[in-house]
């Protein structure tokens, strides 16, 4: 939801739990995760969390800024294939992004042309913003998964969009930040190309076996 910040009058987007959700909690507490993830990164191209907390009713919320501009989606929606130059500058403020979140054992596991923004700012039309890890998997600093931490997936439940996994994510292994590099690539795959890696790929099963299998 669009929503104020009573006390200084700023805009915010508000990410809300369903009600009905919060029985579950396996869910609660990835909500709870992810705005424990948002509001420990700082880059100027990963989006602003201002804080997360419940309602007085229990409701769960995240409050982060605003955004006016379009989704990388969108704008390939009307313009692909886009310039590589034009692509190249994307990724670069991505990896500024994504380098703090590697650096601090987060992997995103979703990038995706929905999860990025571009906004217009001063000097910078189109100043990228990264959104969405709300299915981040925290990981300990030497890459590994921190057992002592609550495992929030099932056993080998695999989670992200399917066109842009890594193979070892579609294989539900342990992951660091080169599985989002490998997200990067076929991302920027698609945006300069016009089509996604593995075209003739049939189905679902189809996709995985090509990712797994082939080059």
């Amino acid at each position: 939801y669009g929503g104020v910040q009573i006390a200084t009058n700023r805009p915010v987007a508000l990410k809300l739990l369903h009600p009905e959700m919060t029985r579950d909690e396996n869910l609660v507490a990835r909500f709870r995760r992810e705005g424990l993830v948002l509001c420990n990164l700082t880059d100027a191209h990963t989006i602003t969390t201002y804080d997360f907390d419940s309602t007085p009713d229990g409701t769960l919320y995240i409050a982060m800024e605003l955004l006016q501009g379009k989704s990388l989606h969108d704008i390939f929606q009307t313009e692909s294939p886009l310039a590589w130059q034009r692509i190249f500058k994307v990724i670069s403020e991505m990896c500024s992004s994504l380098a703090e979140a590697h650096a601090n054992g987060i992997v995103h596991r979703d990038l995706k042309p929905e999860n990025i923004y571009l906004e217009n700012r001063p000097g910078n039309t189109e100043f990228v913003k990264v959104l969405d890890f709300g299915i981040a998997k925290v990981m300990r600093g030497d890459g590994s998964v921190d057992p002592h931490a609550p495992q929030l997936t099932a056993t080998g439940q695999t989670l992200g969009t399917l066109e842009y996994m890594s193979p070892e994510q579609l294989m539900g292994k342990q992951l660091d930040g080169r599985s989002d590099v490998y997200g990067l690539g076929v991302l920027a795959f698609e945006m300069i190309t016009g089509r996604l890696p593995f075209p003739d790929a049939k189905g679902p099963a189809g996709l995985i076996t090509a990712q797994l299998k082939q080059t």
